[in-house]
Parts: structure tokens; C-alpha cells; sequence
């Protein structure tokens, strides 16, 4: 399931470039993404009779601490797509996930980074080096690369929160906890809606549509369901399959295109994941 939400969410970033070209920026882009998989989700979770809300008090703070976590990670992403293009900022903010995951997951009662993870996230973050020595040649024009990198670490430091409060909140439905996150995004974002965006039209509403069906409401209940059966760690590290598949997208679709150290790292990235994965199916389900 993380693995299926990772290459969906590898699409968001050239979904993002696209609709920004069309003139819709990153506060609307956000805004507009949450608000749309909100009104999705919310008449589905009626439909199931379950309330929405989650009655313990802890629980309804830390879903809504996901949702603001949300909004800030996703702003922060589409902004440094607009700066540094969409390989560069996915393989920042996604490099920097499973370390800051791994440092603070014993914190919140998971489980230890073993000798088999730690080789795993040292692989996985040798082959995002490569990769970047290998990123595009030509970045965003009018694009500011030291804006673009902090963009980038602090949607990588969102997320990571995101990732360790998703399995904090494990006794909540998947469907549910999604459904708040993003409601209470798009509670934030609404007023701000349309302060970017120079116009809209046709194309950037289908692009919109898209990121906020795919890459949102599919994406996040397939990863909400898969981090509650793994380690922390080794789904953070699964989901570094995103800037892999973000990177062959930028290649493809606008251009960005890698040198061979970048396709090498790229390699590197999977082989973290394999590890990660095969470590998992030895031990089974590693936690309830």
C-alpha cells in the first residue's frame, strides 16, 4: 500500500509544474487540492455511518495537527517545485524523510532502527546524492536555489511529522483520519485560495482535479493503511520509490533530465527499498 502511494504521489510534482504553468500557484494548487478531496471524502465517511471526528479528545488534536502538517508540507512542496523543478525538490524532501524518521521514531515508541535499516537509509541517502549531482541541468527559469532547498527541508520535516503521527493515531480509521487531515487543510487554505494563481482556466482545473483524486485521496488512504502495519523507518524508506518515479516523470514530461551518476542513485534508491522490504517480510507484521 506505501508502495502504491509512493508512485502516486511521485506524480504530484509534474501535476504541480503543470498546473502552475497554466497559472495557478502553489497556496492555490494546495488550497484548491484539499478542498476538492475533501468534498470526496466527506459524503463517503457519512455514507459509512461512522462519525467523521474521532472521539477521544488526543485523537481529534493529533488528526488535526496531521491536517495543518499537511497544508504547510504540500505549500512548501509545490513552492520549491517552482524553484528548483520538480527532481531537485522531491529528492531533497524525500531524502531527508527516512533520516528524520529514523532519528525520532524511538521517540514515539516505535521500532529500533536496526543494523538492516541503518544500511538501508546509508544506501538510500548515497543514491539521492548521486542523484542530485545528477538533477537537471537547467532549473526553473527565475527560480532561487537556496529558497528552493529550504522549501524543501521543510516539507521533508512536515512530512516526517506526518509519518510519525500517522502511526501514533493507528487506532483510527484510515478513511477517517485522511478525511479530518484534509478538511481542516482546506479550512486553512480556503481564504488564501486564488492569491496566486494569475488565472484560471480549463487545463489547470483538470490538473487540480487530478492531484486532489490521485495523488491526495487515493495516495493518502493507501499510506494511512500500509505505515499502521509497518516500522516507520521502513515505510519512510519505501516511499523514497516517489522521487524515483518523480525523476523519470521530469525526465519524460519537462525535460529534467539526469546524468548517468543521477540513474545510478536511482538504483541505489530501490535497493534501500528492497532491503527495507525483505527485512519486513522476514519478521512479518512488525506491529498491530
Amino acid at each position: 500500500m506505501v508502495v502504491a502511494a509512493a508512485v502516486a504521489w511521485g506524480t504530484v510534482g509534474v501535476a504541480g509544474r503543470l498546473a502552475d504553468d497554466a497559472g495557478i500557484g502553489p497556496v492555490s494548487a494546495t488550497a484548491g487540492r484539499t478542498v476538492i478531496a475533501a468534498a470526496v471524502l466527506l459524503p463517503l465517511v457519512a455514507a459509512t455511518g461512522v462519525p467523521t471526528l474521532p472521539t477521544r479528545s488526543s485523537a481529534r488534536w493529533g488528526a488535526g495537527a496531521v491536517g495543518l502538517l499537511l497544508a504547510i508540507y504540500q505549500v512548501s512542496y509545490f513552492a520549491a517545485v517552482r524553484q528548483i523543478g520538480v527532481t531537485v525538490a522531491t529528492l531533497v524532501a524525500l531524502g531527508l524523510i527516512p533520516v528524520l524518521v529514523a532519528l525520532f521514531a524511538p521517540l514515539v515508541g516505535d521500532a529500533r532502527v536496526d543494523v538492516r535499516t541503518t544500511f538501508a537509509v546509508v544506501a538510500a541517502l548515497g543514491g539521492l546524492v548521486l542523484l542530485v549531482t545528477g538533477a537537471p541541468r537547467a532549473m526553473p527559469a527565475g527560480g532561487d536555489h537556496v529558497a528552493g532547498v529550504v522549501l524543501a527541508v521543510v516539507c521533508a520535516a512536515g512530512f516526517a511529522s506526518v509519518n510519525l503521527l500517522g502511526r501514533m493515531l493507528r487506532d483510527i480509521a484510515p478513511l477517517r483520519l485522511v478525511t479530518v487531515a484534509l478538511t481542516v487543510g482546506a479550512v486553512v487554505l480556503i481564504p488564501l485560495f486564488g492569491r496566486d494563481a494569475e488565472a484560471l482556466t480549463w487545463r489547470g482545473i483538470a490538473w487540480l482535479i487530478y492531484i486532489a483524486l490521485v495523488p491526495t485521496v487515493l495516495a493518502y488512504a493507501l499510506f494511512f493503511a500500509g505505515v499502521a502495519r509497518v516500522a516507520a523507518p521502513r515505510a519512510a524508506l519505501t516511499l523514497l520509490i516517489e522521487p524515483v518515479t518523480a525523476a523519470l516523470l521530469g525526465a519524460v514530461l519537462l525535460g529534467e533530465r539526469l546524468a548517468p551518476s543521477g540513474l545510478l542513485g536511482g538504483l541505489l534508491v530501490l535497493v534501500a527499498v528492497a532491503v527495507a522490504g525483505r527485512r519486513h517480510r522476514a519478521v512479518g507484521r512488525i506491529v498491530r
